[in-house]
């Protein structure tokens, strides 16, 4: 008997070679590296589900039967905002950025940029489920996937990355079955069967296991408008991607591939008076007049460095209390392609 658990399973995420097309089955057919993604418990495939009725002229009283209509599905991804590894201190989640528009590209030795764009990739995402009484798993597919994503720091906490958007098949679970090996710590090893369920022949031999980056913690950080320390307890970054289905009568399940529209990226600065409200003069003589001023967010842990760099308006502060002291929140729209910079802790 299955019992599923909401806090044990696996997920995996492969850019796709072909728009729509399996790639981790390839990846696993060719002995390709997989990471186990480091991500929430909240991590989702959910299919696009309605009931569709034609309006027929009715003989008798009662309900009429409808057509299951499919429209593909949705994804969500919360993820650790970790720092990069590797040579060039890329994240193990990229594909996430990439789907949503961000151009990787590697500017020299030790370093991963990443461009906002209209360049969007696509990728395919496993999310496995673990039986909470044994060692198999249910799993949903999800193909085509692209869409936006989010970022958020409070201090004290780790920064995450919340990465959303629209698949072109509709996820359907899996029966239980043995996906992987299971190590001797019971941890999921390499796997074992294809997503329908058979056999990888010949047996995987690749590089298969979970992530490794360290998340950033919101100490230490650096927040700066033209220069001048902003003091924030939080911040935040909405990557502005709108995804929508195009449907087509061709399309298995009805999608024939995800429309993209990109608009201003907004954000919030949770700003504090203890600068004794420097930041706040600096935001009440630009806002109102429209100034585009220069955000640069930096983040650190023990070996990584990211720096996020835009060009930013101010929209209007609003005040609220902070143990009885006045904060303010800052409201922010980007202006222009904004950048994501991995390196080598400085």
């Amino acid at each position: 008997m299955s019992k599923l658990s909401t806090d044990m399973g696996v997920v995996i995420i492969a850019l796709e070679t072909v728009y729509g097309e399996d790639e981790i089955a390839k990846l696993m057919a060719a002995d390709g590296d997989l990471v186990y993604q480091k991500v929430g418990n909240g991590a989702d495939l959910v299919p696009a589900f309605e009931p569709f009725r034609f309006d027929l002229l009715k003989s008798q009283p009662g309900g009429t039967p409808f057509t299951p209509k499919m429209a593909g599905g949705t994804y969500s991804i919360p993820a650790p905002f970790a720092g990069g590894i590797g040579t060039n201190f890329e994240p193990e989640y990229s594909a996430l950025l990439e789907i949503s528009g961000m151009k990787k590209t590697v500017p020299s030795a030790g370093k991963t940029l990443y461009t906002s764009s209209t360049d969007y990739e696509s990728a395919t995402v496993y999310r496995f489920w673990r039986d909470s009484q044994s060692a198999e798993f249910r799993l949903r597919t999800g193909v085509g996937c692209q869409g936006s994503f989010s970022l958020e720091g409070t201090a004290g906490e780790s920064a995450t990355l919340t990465g959303a958007g629209l698949l072109l098949n509709s996820p359907k679970l899996s029966p239980v079955r043995a996906f992987f090996a299971i190590d001797a710590d019971g941890a999921p090893g390499d796997p074992l069967l294809l997503a329908d369920g058979t056999a990888i022949a010949p047996a995987y031999a690749g590089d298969a296991g979970p992530g490794v980056g360290d998340p950033m913690v919101c100490v230490g950080q650096t927040v700066t408008v033209d220069g001048t320390n902003f003091p924030v307890s939080a911040w935040t970054l909405d990557h502005g991607v709108t995804p929508g289905i195009v449907p087509t009568v061709q399309a298995a399940d009805g999608v024939g591939c995800v429309a993209l529209q990109t608009s201003n990226q907004t954000g919030n600065l949770a700003l504090e008076a203890c600068d004794g409200e420097v930041g706040l003069d600096l935001v009440l003589d630009n806002y109102d007049i429209g100034t585009q001023v220069e955000l640069v967010l930096i983040l650190r842990n023990s070996t990584c460095q990211i720096t996020i760099t835009m060009n930013i308006q101010f929209t209007l502060p609003t005040i609220r209390d902070q143990n009885g002291q006045a904060g303010w929140d800052i409201g922010y729209e980007t202006s222009g392609s904004y950048t994501i910079l991995f390196e080598a802790l400085a």
